[in-house]
């Protein structure tokens, strides 16, 4: 079973946001076998930055919290194939967070 955590970024500003996507999507951490494993939920993950600006700017919402960063982990020992996992992690997104801009990024296990 996985196990999520809420990561706190204290720095709620746009950079902030720039550097979190740009953490999570890095391509040598989210390919596998010439498949890359980032989706977009409701946004496209190449835009997803500036998408999730513009919501910000029509909502004029431009302080407190801006975005959440959550890490979705399975247990020591516990093997899952990371399209299983992006799967699960995919719809846990659709499900719980249905109304926002989503970019769920599976990093490779460490080998």
């Amino acid at each position: 079973m996985p196990i999520i955590h809420f990561i706190n970024n204290k720095t709620q500003t746009a950079g902030g946001m720039r550097n979190v996507l740009n953490y999570v999507s890095r391509k040598e951490k989210t390919v596998s076998e010439d498949k890359r494993f980032v989706t977009g939920v409701n946004c496209s993950p190449e835009t997803a930055l500036a998408e999730m600006n513009a919501t910000k700017n029509l909502y004029h919402k431009h302080d407190g919290r801006l975005y959440y960063h959550l890490v979705q982990s399975f247990p020591s020992g516990y093997e899952i194939d990371p399209e299983l996992a992006h799967k699960i992690a995919v719809e846990l997104a659709e499900k719980a967070f249905n109304k926002y801009e989503v970019v769920v990024a599976t990093h490779m296990p460490k080998t």
